[in-house]
């Protein structure tokens, strides 16, 4: 699973301890080379650690929340990010740890944070799985009604009718009304 490290000077010690909870690192050390890496690649977990050399770790962690499907760690010094603010984070995802912190303790909350987003992840896909076939029964039912003059019900029963009988989704009828009659 791959996880973003920003960071500065505890880059080395982060990118062990992710590699550790069995994710593949990819380095970063300013705010605007990970803004451009999270557009780009599907990470599990953002780590950020501030401060940063470059750029806001605060406002980085609030853009990756916001644009992506990762898990967003921010670590910062006790007292470097005012519980108002900690708070707003945690309403958009946000993972905000004081440091310094106990490994173990990091580990776990990297492990839960990762697995909640991949949990995130396939729910989403079989989602747009779901609205994708919803919509191909949709434009099935259309075809039909224009092209049969059916009502709208009576395609909706045609579909439901074949699917029963052929012991097949509704989606694999839809596919096959539209194969026939978009051709």
């Amino acid at each position: 699973m791959p996880a973003l490290v920003v960071a500065g000077s505890k880059a080395e010690a982060l990118t062990a301890l992710t590699e550790k909870a069995g994710l593949s690192v990819t380095l970063s050390d300013s705010a605007a080379d990970a803004a451009r890496l999270v557009s780009e690649k599907d990470f599990d977990s953002v780590i950020i650690s501030a401060p940063l050399a470059e750029g806001s770790a605060a406002q980085l962690a609030e853009y990756v929340s916001h644009t992506s499907n990762a898990a967003v760690l921010l670590l910062a010094p006790e007292g470097a990010v005012s519980g108002k603010r900690a708070r707003e984070l945690q309403e958009t995802g946000v993972f905000v740890l004081e440091t310094p912190l106990k490994k173990e303790v990091f580990l776990a909350v990297l492990r839960a944070a990762t697995a909640g987003a991949g949990r995130f992840r396939r729910e989403k896909a079989a989602l747009g799985l779901k609205l994708e076939e919803a919509r191909a029964v949709s434009r099935a039912k259309a075809l039909l009604m224009s092209q049969l003059n059916m009502s709208e019900a009576e395609a909706h029963r045609f579909i439901e009718r074949e699917a029963m009988n052929g012991r097949v989704t509704k989606a694999e009828i839809a596919a096959r009304i539209l194969r026939i009659y978009q051709n």
